[in-house]
């Protein structure tokens, strides 16, 4: 990285910086000559010395007494000093530069710059972090932050994008960002932001507080529009979401309907079923009146042919020409039915609430699927620190369970919510990447196969060889020959030169391409650096039994 103003030319070993032109010191205590005072931030003192400082002197002057210098006017003034400060941020620049794994001295980094309100370092340092550490979703919050305090309205905006981009699953990243477009007054901006926000947290079993926001909103504009339709749609989602607090949604939402007509609440489906609703019983019961009516006509025309038979003594029943009037008409025998009564505004409200009950019913049997699997989750954001054993288990059962739900295009979408989800908890962990990217593979989406290997390698757990290996035979299995070898490569002379496995993985993939040239170049180019680091540790040996006979060890 090209130097900055947190950049230090010369540091000693401990944290002091020699002025340029100076030598770096090897020495843990420094030397300190005459005139010049080497200190560090928070601690300037003014220290003369005419030849080393030993610890064995370190320790006698520590139990001396101190002597007490009275100034005095005829006493020689000391020579003036030269105080050479080390600055806080530019010591712990310079760890996270050389070690970006250092994530606590990260930490301490953005503490104190923030302190000096220099919006420049503060972007440095957490863009660096942020590059390194991109699902950590709470230091986008604080660059946006940063940005809005100093009345950079767009560049918070786009530090907010790039955010929800790089760590998309963050309800929280989602909550923050919809609030404070939702503050700015744009009422359209905001409801876009907040739609496109529902479509990627989904079905997230955490993400309560996010809809409450969003349901907020929609509340506040229907209060003015009195349409609240929108919010009728709105909890027809939620009340499909099977999330830790969907019995809280379905009280707030009976509360919610009782207190509007069915007409403000009905959603343009809705309405539309309202609407054929009126039109549907008049059909049904015209059609029920006409069958009884023609009913009734045949019945007295039977009278009246019974009536005339009897009146020329004609015995009733004795077949004769007038008998072609008892053909049926094919609606005699039709069943009219019961009539169908117009809906009072009572059904009308009924009908609504028993479709969202449904919505309920349903999101309450999925969530009671999970509910086992969710609550074994305590940690759902990522953080450097490893696992819980007991997690790590939690976390293959319940990739278990979503893989072997029946194939469907919900499911589908189910399953690969959880698996991001996994990725960010267990983001150092290459296995769970490894078999994020054998799921895609396995649903023929092999093109998302690859970009999860790319993910993983190029950020996540781009220091271990695992990931590589997998990803090397995936390139292969694809044909993609170039890739494989190229990836291989970069295993054995830079992630891990050492790892037998990759040497062996290696050679037998070019052997698997009939280049046993290669194969053998590969082990050959292996015993050198194994031979190189035998002569090391030999020379390290010697060196070891020669300072054991000098000491009598």
């Amino acid at each position: 990285m090209a130097p900055t103003d947190l950049d230090s030319d010369t540091t000693l070993t401990n944290g002091t910086i020699a002025p340029e032109g100076q030598p770096k010191m090897q020495t843990e205590t420094p030397v300190l000559t005459e005139n010049v005072a080497m200190v560090t931030e928070g601690d300037v003192s003014e220290k003369t010395a005419t030849e080393t400082v030993h610890p064995e002197q370190t320790a006698a002057a520590e139990t001396a007494q101190p002597e007490q210098i009275v100034p005095t006017e005829a006493a020689e003034a000391p020579a003036e000093l030269e105080v050479v400060v080390i600055p806080e941020d530019e010591r712990l620049w310079k760890i996270v530069e050389e070690d970006p794994s250092k994530f606590d001295t990260f930490g301490e980094l953005v503490k104190v710059v923030e302190k000096t309100n220099d919006l420049e370092k503060i972007r440095k340092v957490l863009r660096f972090l942020l590059s390194e550490y991109p699902l950590c979703f709470g230091y986008w919050k604080r660059l946006a932050g940063h940005e809005k305090k100093n009345g950079n309205i767009k560049e918070c905006t786009d530090v907010m994008e790039q955010g929800v981009i790089a760590v998309p699953q963050s309800h929280r990243l989602w909550t923050y960002y919809c609030n404070e477009i939702m503050g700015r007054g744009d009422i359209e901006a905001t409801r876009k932001l907040f739609e496109r926000a529902s479509e990627v947290i989904y079905n997230d079993y955490k993400a309560h507080k996010f809809w409450a926001k969003y349901l907020e909103f929609e509340m506040e504009q229907a209060s003015v529009s009195k349409d609240y339709s929108v919010v009728q749609a709105l909890y027809t989602k939620i009340l499909s979401t099977p999330m830790q607090q969907l019995d809280l949604f379905w009280k707030k939402y009976k509360g919610f309907a009782v207190n509007h007509t069915v007409k403000s609440l009905c959603t343009p489906e809705d309405l539309q079923d309202l609407e054929n609703r009126p039109n549907k019983v008049k059909e049904h019961n015209a059609r029920r009146a006409k069958i009884i009516a023609t009913k009734e006509e045949r019945k007295k025309e039977k009278e009246r042919l019974e009536l005339e038979r009897a009146e020329k003594e004609m015995i009733p029943g004795e077949e004769d020409d007038a008998d072609d009037m008892d053909t049926k008409d094919a609606s005699e025998d039709e069943d009219p039915g019961e009539e169908l009564p117009e809906l009072t505004e009572e059904d009308q409200h009924k009908f609504i609430m028993e479709k969202q009950e449904a919505h309920y019913t349903n999101a309450s049997k999925e969530k009671s699927e999970v509910d086992s699997y969710e609550s074994g989750i305590s940690r759902a954001h990522f953080h450097v620190k490893p696992l819980d054993e007991a997690e790590l288990v939690n976390w293959n059962n319940y990739l278990d369970y979503i893989d072997a739900l029946p194939a469907s295009e919900k499911n589908a979408r189910k399953q690969n919510k959880l698996y991001e989800r996994c990725v960010v908890a267990a983001a150092n962990y290459p296995e769970y990447w490894i078999r994020y990217a054998t799921f895609m593979q396995k649903m023929g989406n092999s093109q998302g196969a690859r970009e999860v290997f790319v993910r993983t390698c190029d950020i996540f757990t781009k220091k271990r060889p695992e990931a590589y290996l997998a990803f090397a035979l995936f390139e292969e299995n694809q044909n993609s020959l170039d890739a494989a070898r190229s990836i291989y490569k970069k295993v054995v002379e830079k992630i891990s030169p050492l790892l037998l496995e990759a040497v062996v993985q290696y050679a037998n993939f070019e052997r698997r391409q009939n280049s046993h040239v290669k194969a053998v170049a590969v082990y050959k180019q292996a015993l050198d650096r194994y031979l190189s680091l035998f002569l090391v540790l030999d020379r390290c040996r010697c060196e070891y039994v020669g300072a054991c006979s000098e000491t009598g060890i």
